[in-house]
């Protein structure tokens, strides 16, 4: 089954996506008003890569060595990233105050250390109170 680029291949409403060239059904993409098939070119996956690249500067290559040596896992929590699933989606961590590059982390723990400011002390504060909650059941 060959197909351009960003169209749809079949009538069963299979696409393929411009960036990885895989042959993905329609509902893999994102909508686009002004394209014919009123989707976007680049799937779901694909775009989300590229908005996790473009804001954070990383590299696709450094992304994917990253992944790699994480086995697919974030960084802290170990659960399985999945760029396809937002629950689970691969965050580029980065130090906010120079953007050194840490590792791949899922939107919890993501969430989790830029509530607790990045700060190591709050984070052992953080541990002392849930062990110490634990301790008193």
């Amino acid at each position: 089954m060959s197909a351009r680029k960003g169209t749809l291949v079949d009538a069963n409403g299979m696409k393929k996506c411009s960036k990885c060239e895989e042959i993905k059904n329609k509902e893999d993409f994102g909508s686009k008003h002004n394209t014919k098939d009123k989707l976007n070119s680049v799937c779901k996956r694909c775009e989300c890569l590229r908005n996790i690249l473009y804001r954070t500067g990383c590299t696709e290559e450094k992304f994917n060595k990253m992944f790699e040596e994480q086995n697919g896992e974030c960084a802290i929590c170990y659960i399985k990233l999945d760029s396809s699933s937002k629950a689970v989606t691969p965050h580029v961590d980065h130090r906010h105050s120079d953007g050194l590059i840490r590792g791949l982390l899922c939107v919890r723990c993501n969430i989790a250390l830029s509530k607790f400011y990045e700060s190591i002390e709050i984070l052992k504060k953080a541990i002392t109170y849930l062990q110490n909650y634990r301790e008193r059941l």
